[in-house]
């Protein structure tokens, strides 16, 4: 990545490693260099130029329906890697190119050959083509002696007071959302709000008070405060005086903008409450004795915010499934992560002040609570989703980003941001005919509650419950190949601990106490054998813990494995997911991956690892597997 050409692999989830080509034409491998993003990535190299023009290779994403690109700046090598496990660091831009045509279509070859990438759109009907080309001059050198004009774009006019709601286009929910949006000229008509707002941004509780102040239509709409009742919702097209259409549009947008995270909420209390219902069997079946280690219950308790992560995957998951533009879906998406983010915060923060008394049961009693008592702190009360940016009661930076993406107060530079950032999660009518996927409310909390519920069960194991040390075993063989038994393994526990991930076949073992449980009279010992882990039995029946399999739990552990560079995440990382690991959550369907803190490594690496001279005698290890470093 210094004018060489490299050589990487990319796996289907973007995950990538590869070798550098250093100086005298030798070759460094730096394992992964970019952690998964869930998605199949293009690198924009040295020979097909960089996006930013310095000399490093950035990565691109192009969305294939609406051709939106999103961006991952490369910032340069890593000394060392850095918690995700990659050796170079990645900024996320976010969309930086608005595609107008489907993914599929786009390129970005050096067509002028100025060391730079081009914008290419190929037309797939007509095979003709398009190009934008990246001539963007460079920073150095003197700046010009005299003015130039920058091509800004002109304001827009005030047309829109002058639209009726008769206008083709503004009724008619078939018409495509761009075209009303444009007809009704809502351009103009945020233009004014955002200069009427600016007028007093201490006039109103909530940003969506001005609109509707300034179209004349009602000044209670509490959009973004969540649970409070019927607070947030859309008008008719009026044409009666300081009205506009316009108001309709963008009030719309606003309220299915609300909608979603009105979704988010009701999925993680409803999704809890599920949750609960199991808790007393969980104690008993895969964590006897837990609750006599009051240590180990603070463990878990301090891994709240995580479960309360994990817990939002499914339901953004489910949001978003409907009719909804990538851009307002990627917008939408960047402010859960913020929002989880303090969630996670807010979490902790509870679990702070816990005092334990009682069970395993109680404990995760406790935190299923918590978790719902933080969804109300995060979206309830006076913060909401638009409050104002005068809001200096959020003391805390995180807390006053949770929502909008900023630090945000009257006198913060960074109004002219949030602003621009709500302006584009809406404008063009990307919230317009939005349809979010029907509510499965049974469904929907059926996940949540499985999210919870792998969390519970993948962290009690590891807790080392009876000294119990889980291990996920990976082999070369085939999911119906016959089990080896050896001295180290029963058949009947490798029978009970088989699962199959992708057509290999892994155990979910455990190597549980002392390997050498006693020395004989020869001096050798007699060892023990890997047991299969407690309440494995229990595991894939419909009718008990949502039907989680040892399956699950397997590609929990090798995902999470993955996202920390094939390695076990520390405490602190597991405890404190970054945004990153937070965004992976939110691509899931079911979160596995980051519930299951197991190591991962080969039969024969976890059997001389328990049976080495510094682990046979342990009765509690640190790592079930070799370190890895």
């Amino acid at each position: 990545m210094a004018g060489r050409a490299d050589y990487l692999c990319m796996e289907k989830d973007g995950r990538t490693t590869g070798f550098v080509h250093n100086d005298g034409g030798s070759w460094e491998s730096v394992d992964q260099i970019k952690f998964s993003v869930g998605m199949m990535l293009t690198l924009v190299t040295d020979l097909i130029p960089p996006t930013l023009g310095d000399g490093k290779a950035d990565f691109l994403w192009v969305e294939k329906f609406s051709g939106d690109t999103s961006v991952w700046l490369n910032q340069g090598r890593r000394d060392g890697k850095g918690a995700d496990g990659s050796s170079f660091q990645w900024d996320q831009a976010g969309v930086l190119y608005r595609g107008a045509a489907q993914g599929s279509c786009y390129h970005f070859p050096d067509l002028d050959g100025n060391k730079r990438a081009d914008f290419h759109l190929t037309y797939s009907d007509t095979n003709k083509a398009d190009t934008s080309f990246n001539d963007c001059p460079d920073n150095g050198g003197e700046d010009d002696k005299t003015p130039t004009d920058p091509g800004l774009p002109i304001p827009p006019s005030n047309r829109w007071k002058d639209v009726r709601c008769t206008a083709e286009y503004i009724n008619d929910a078939k018409a495509k959302a761009d075209r009303r949006w444009r007809a009704a000229d809502c351009d103009g008509a945020w233009e004014a709000l955002v200069r009427y707002y600016r007028e007093d941004m201490t006039a109103f509780p909530y940003f969506t008070q001005y609109v509707g102040s300034l179209f004349n239509t009602k000044d209670k709409r509490f959009c973004g405060l969540l649970g409070g009742g019927d607070n947030c919702d859309t008008i008719e097209c009026n044409d009666q005086a300081h009205t506009a259409p316009a108001s309709f549009l963008i009030t719309e947008s606003l309220v299915e903008y609300h909608n979603m995270f009105e979704r988010l909420r009701e999925g993680l209390l409803y999704g809890g409450d599920k949750a609960k219902k199991q808790l007393a069997d969980l104690d008993a079946t895969f964590a006897p004795d837990l609750s006599k280690e009051k240590d180990k219950l603070n463990r878990m308790l301090n891994l709240l915010g995580l479960a309360f992560g994990l817990a939002s995957g499914p339901v953004f998951n489910n949001a978003l499934k409907g009719h909804i533009s990538a851009t307002a879906r990627d917008n939408f998406k960047d402010l859960s992560v913020n929002a989880v983010s303090w969630g996670v915060t807010i979490a902790k923060d509870e679990y702070s002040t816990a005092t334990l008394d009682g069970t395993l049961e109680d404990t995760l009693y406790y935190m299923t609570q918590k978790l719902q008592d933080t969804t109300v702190r995060l979206v309830s009360s006076n913060r909401g989703l638009f409050p104002p940016l005068t809001n200096t009661g959020l003391t805390s930076r995180q807390a006053e980003r949770a929502l909008l993406g900023h630090n945000y107060t009257a006198e913060n530079k960074d109004v002219d941001e949030e602003l621009k950032n709500l302006y584009a999660t809406i404008s063009l009518g990307k919230m317009l005919n939005a349809s979010l996927a029907p509510p499965n409310i049974i469904e929907l909390q059926d996940k949540v509650a499985k999210s919870l519920t792998t969390f519970m069960i993948g962290n009690a194991w590891r807790m080392g419950v009876l000294e119990h040390h889980p291990v996920l075993l990976t082999t070369d063989e085939k999911c119906d190949a016959p089990h080896r038994e050896s001295d180290a393994f029963t058949k009947q526990d490798l029978e009970a601990s088989a699962t199959c991930v992708d057509g290999k076949r892994y155990y979910l073992m455990s190597a549980q106490g002392k390997a050498c449980l006693q020395v004989l009279a020869n001096w050798n010992c007699q060892w023990a054998k890997f047991d299969k882990l407690p309440g494995i039995d229990k595991l894939g029946k419909a009718n008990l813990f949502y039907g989680l399999t040892l399956d699950d739990f397997a590609r929990g552990a090798l995902n999470n494995f993955k996202r920390y560079g094939n390695r076990p995440p520390t405490p602190e990382e597991h405890g404190n997911p970054d945004k990153e690991t937070i965004r992976s959550f939110l691509d899931m369907d079911f979160g596995g991956a980051g519930a299951v803190p197991i190591e991962v490594c080969s039969r024969q690496e976890a059997l001389d690892w328990w049976r080495s001279e510094d682990n046979k005698m342990k009765s509690t290890r640190e790592f079930a597997c070799p370190e890895k470093l």
